[in-house]
């Protein structure tokens, strides 16, 4: 019966629709709740703008720039977080099952590229370092610039007003 290549085909074809279907069901969960998270992460924040003093918000710490990132950019990435923290677990496992099959097939050459890619981990964890220190100054670099920008449309409507 199993040797009926029919019947592996049926077999293979209903395990790669479990697998799909599974897969998309748990993404959409994933997806919902890091949405979730992220509109209860603006809303918290919104609520606690509106709580500033004006003099908090031009004087103190916390610029307009840093708000705005806090609503936009900061809760995209804990709603990515909630996607990508999926792959903490699974990853690993997977690497070890696609090592083990592929020793299964070839052998000692094999491992030879699993040597290799344990070997770049650390090239990889440098450039993760740079790409981290990259975006940490990016988002100063846009803090300053929707601060500038926020002081100049307070300073049209000032114009405005005078005019």
């Amino acid at each position: 019966f199993i040797q009926n290549g029919f019947v592996l085909t049926v077999l293979l074809l209903v395990a790669l629709v479990t697998k799909a279907v599974c897969l998309q069901m748990s993404y959409y969960i994933v997806m919902r709740e890091g949405i979730n998270a992220k509109t209860g992460l603006q809303a918290m924040v919104y609520e606690k703008t509106l709580r500033l003093s004006s003099a908090a918000l031009t004087g103190g710490t916390m610029t307009t720039g840093g708000v705005i990132n806090h609503l936009s950019i900061d809760a995209i990435n804990i709603k990515e977080f909630f996607f990508l923290a999926f792959y903490l677990w699974q990853t690993p496992i997977m690497l070890v099952v696609a090592i083990v099959l592929l020793y299964l097939s070839l052998g000692m050459s094999a491992l030879a590229g699993a040597g290799l890619m344990i070997l770049l981990t650390p090239v990889q964890w440098v450039l993760a370092i740079q790409m981290g220190r990259l975006q940490k100054q990016t988002l100063e670099q846009t803090d300053q610039r929707i601060k500038k920008s926020s002081e100049m449309l307070q300073a049209l409507k000032l114009i405005k007003l005078y005019a």
